[in-house]
């Protein structure tokens, strides 16, 4: 699509009529360049991980993949739900809400994690955003879900998470810290970190307008698992221990 675009732009703007076997050389160019940065990836994530290998999509950190289907273990999406009017629900005060779903495995049993939390009213929505992702590093690292996945329909906080260094520049400024943050909290679970479709986000991005509505009581814990029958949920047990400065736990849901 973005070769037809340059064509159609060198056609209206510069009159030079462009063949359609230029653009198909010209496309066919950067998906094998393309194919070459996903081995090379592919090469250094085997390397590091080892007979831990996992599979993940074959495509660079901080990219935007199409489906999530592909993803093999763990995966922990978030969203943030920023809004500046006051919300009844919360005291009357502005808030930003917070939402984290987990598609975890433990052993042969699914287990499904639905988080609500807020903090205070962020700067922008960007802030909101990658103060989403921060929770759920803290959360994965709380429940040691190594080779996780991290999913985030905001592509600036998904690249920015992927970089190397914090202060890559293109990282923007207003959430160094909280990528700073983000890499210390996961640095020990082996992550993986890609940007998704907001329809594909679905989930967390409920969770986070729900937690909008909530007020500053206690969090509720619940738990429906059927693994976690003949004893105390293990999810909530090691989220009672979350803590977060500037975040409050509105409810933790275990299924």
């Amino acid at each position: 699509m973005w070769c037809l675009w340059k064509a159609r732009n060198d056609c209206l703007f510069n009159r030079n009529q462009g063949s359609s076997s230029q653009v198909h050389h010209m496309a066919n160019a950067i998906m094998k360049n393309l194919e070459m940065v996903d081995i090379l990836q592919t090469g250094r994530n085997t390397e590091h991980q080892g007979e831990q290998r996992v599979e993940t999509p074959a495509t660079r950190q901080g990219a935007t993949i199409m489906t999530d289907l592909t993803i093999q273990g763990p995966k922990i999406y978030s969203d943030a739900a920023w809004k500046t009017n006051k919300s009844p629900g919360a005291e009357g005060r502005a808030t930003t809400g917070l939402g984290v779903f987990c598609d975890l495995k433990q052993g042969l049993h699914p287990t499904i994690v639905l988080i609500q939390a807020s903090t205070e009213l962020a700067p922008s929505a960007l802030q909101a955003e990658a103060t989403g992702l921060l929770l759920a590093a803290k959360i994965a690292n709380l429940l040691q879900i190594q080779h996780v996945t991290f999913l985030t329909d905001n592509m600036s906080v998904a690249r920015a998470a992927a970089t190397i260094k914090p202060t890559d520049q293109q990282v923007p400024w207003e959430i160094r810290q909280h990528i700073a943050q983000y890499k210390h909290v996961s640095k020990k679970l082996n992550p993986n970190i890609y940007h998704i479709k907001r329809n594909i986000n679905g989930v967390a991005h409920n969770c986070a307008h729900q937690a909008i509505r909530r007020s500053q009581a206690g969090p509720i814990f619940s738990c429906s698992n059927s693994a976690h029958v003949n004893g105390a949920c293990p999810i909530a047990l090691a989220l009672q221990n979350l803590f977060l400065q500037g975040i409050v736990l509105h409810a933790v849901n275990c299924s």
